[in-house]
């Protein structure tokens, strides 16, 4: 899941890229938000 995306950010960082580095961290906080709404159930978020 993240863990791809960490990786292959961990692999960039020696480049210059600050606007990808953020897109990174978007991207993380996207996949761990989907990953806690599969677990959550519907009936548990109010």
């Amino acid at each position: 899941m993240f863990t791809d995306v960490i990786k292959a950010m961990k692999a960039r960082q020696m480049k210059p890229g600050h606007c990808q580095r953020v897109a990174d961290y978007e991207r993380i906080v996207a996949e761990i938000k989907e990953a806690l709404a599969a677990m959550a159930s519907p009936s548990r978020l109010h």
